[in-house]
């Protein structure tokens, strides 16, 4: 009924709390959860070994010999649509190995309300925040109060973060159709997320299931986002810039909405990295609901060039 997406790379210390979550859901219906380890260089491996041999109906592991993430784009894309080609299940939910879902009943709520509602792609709930470096809950995404429809504008403005990506149950047959760019961007989640909202509805559930872990130092966001060199970002921030005009391209009646995220997303890097120029401008294409009007974005636009972040004394992006 449903396949599990677990992609995973030096975790040892978060795998075996993933892998509970997976083997300890209380389901109707059976599921899989392929976890595929991008090579990992510690005692992640034999972790997932261990939980296959004891739980072979469940846990189906896929090692990689080589790191695929480190082998460019195409790969690593060419890698992830076959994931999701090799799903079995009517459904297909994700997890990274460092996150955890937190409730046993997480894909029978999903399952259930999809199964109730064929209209709906895709459904998504509420996550907890787990900091590693504070050992501490630090609240949690609580998007809507109560459970809500969500609109595609919702799912492009909102950005990657936006659904948790542990919370994502889908439809695998619109999967099976999706054009090819959708799984060929530079991140996952993301463009499946607004895949969805495009093609068909979209519920949030307004109950925390999972767990989200922020500040590991093996995780995608810290690899990618976690430099203070804007010529190395430069080339992450191209690549989100072409998943706009891919997907403007496929779905030219979103074209204003994709032009906004796109500036939004200009004027707030641009202006943390230090280019205010492009900050400026990206800010003032904006509509004046769509502008970031705190503070520190404020000082960084208008204020004495890097005035803001003398004075915290060293960029945000390095926190």
């Amino acid at each position: 009924m449903v396949t599990v997406i677990c992609l995973t790379y030096n975790h040892e210390h978060y795998i075996r709390q993933c892998l509970d979550g997976f083997v300890g859901q209380q389901t109707t219906f059976p599921f899989e959860v392929i976890v595929h380890d991008d090579a990992s260089s510690d005692a992640t491996p034999q972790i997932i070994m261990d939980y296959a041999a004891r739980h072979p109906d469940i846990i189906k592991p896929v090692f990689q010999a080589e790191n695929q993430f480190s082998r460019g784009q195409e790969v690593r894309s060419k890698l992830w649509h076959g994931l999701f080609q090799g799903a079995r299940g009517k459904y297909v939910a994700l997890c990274e190995g460092d996150d955890w879902w937190s409730a046993p009943d997480k894909l029978q709520l999903q399952v259930d309300f999809l199964e109730a509602h064929p209209d709906y792609g895709m459904c998504f709930h509420d996550a907890d925040f787990y900091d590693e470096r504070a050992h501490a809950f630090i609240g949690s995404h609580n998007r809507y109060p109560v459970d809500t429809d969500v609109s595609p504008e919702e799912l492009i403005m909102g950005s990657g973060n936006f659904c948790p990506t542990n919370s994502l149950c889908m439809r695998r047959s619109l999967c099976d159709v999706a054009p090819t760019m959708v799984f060929s961007q530079y991140v996952g989640d993301y463009p499946l997320q607004m895949y969805f909202g495009l093609v068909s509805k979209v519920r949030y559930l307004a109950r925390s299931l999972s767990v989200y872990r922020v500040n590991t130092s093996a995780s995608w966001t810290q690899r990618t986002y976690r430099t203070a060199d804007f010529g190395k970002f430069k080339s992450v921030l191209d690549k989100e810039m072409a998943l706009y005009r891919d997907f403007t391209a496929c779905y030219p009646q979103y074209k204003d909405v994709f032009e906004r995220k796109k500036n939004k997303h200009l004027a707030y890097y641009c202006a943390i990295y230090g280019q205010y120029a492009q900050a400026r401008k990206a800010w003032l294409s904006l509509p004046w609901a769509d502008r970031d009007k705190s503070f520190s974005m404020l000082m960084r636009l208008w204020g004495p060039a890097g005035l803001y972040d003398r004075i915290k004394g060293l960029r945000a992006v390095r926190q």
